[in-house]
């Protein structure tokens, strides 16, 4: 049978179901697709309805799939096949894809059997299990880079960690000298975009080496 007509699919309301079904898409490449969806003949319509049907019978059976952490990644994965270097954050989206998809792909295969209906779209989901398997420890619960995620990055923290001690620890004696508490607004020290700093006198800046980092409202 031929494809339904246009003029029948506006009838229908077609295009304003598929808005609404757009807007519950989770993401980007989702809401593309699903707005650009065209019905095929009969045959077609019947296997969608009969994979909808099996999905939502999946979901009644073990719960909503677990796809809540997909991301659209297609622009980091680009980049890192050009031999790009991706962000901390693109990489956590890509293992949280990576993730979902895994699990997803785990479900559907374990009920294949009972739900053939579903082949179809097992076998075009792609398996990123690796992906999963190299990624998965790296981040803590917030989406940070875990210190010993790489041998080389736990070395270098504990470097970093090394060095950031013997600067508070220059920094105490330094707020403890006479000469430097007569300067001093408060015998305290903070940061200022990645640097240490001292709260001086404004008056008494000129007799303390170093850079004017920021100043405060009161211009103190």
């Amino acid at each position: 049978m031929d494809a339904i007509s246009p003029h029948t699919l506006d009838e229908l309301g077609w295009h304003r179901i598929l808005a609404s079904v757009s807007e519950r898409c989770l993401t980007s490449p989702g809401v593309s697709a699903m707005r650009g969806f065209r019905l095929g003949g009969a045959h077609d319509v019947g296997a969608q309805l009969s994979q909808v049907a099996g999905l939502m019978g999946l979901i009644d059976q073990d719960g909503l799939l677990p796809i809540d952490g997909l991301e659209d990644v297609r622009e980091t994965v680009g980049l890192c096949r050009r031999g790009g270097i991706a962000t901390v954050e693109d990489l956590y989206a890509i293992a949280k894809s990576a993730r979902s998809l895994t699990r997803t792909r785990r479900r559907m295969s374990y009920h294949a059997d009972e739900r053939p209906e579903l082949a179809p779209l097992l076998e075009e989901m792609p398996d990123v299990g690796e992906v999963d398997g190299c990624l998965r420890g790296l981040f803590d619960s917030a989406g940070e880079l875990r210190d010993d995620a790489s041998p080389e990055l736990a070395a270098a923290c504990a470097r970093r960690t090394s060095h950031l001690q013997r600067i508070k620890v220059r920094l105490d004696k330094y707020l403890q000298r006479a000469d430097v508490q007569d300067l001093a607004q408060d015998l305290y020290y903070t940061q200022r975009d990645d640097r240490f700093v001292i709260p001086v006198i404004a008056s008494f800046q000129g007799k303390v080496p170093g850079i004017i980092h920021g100043t405060s409202n009161s211009g103190e």
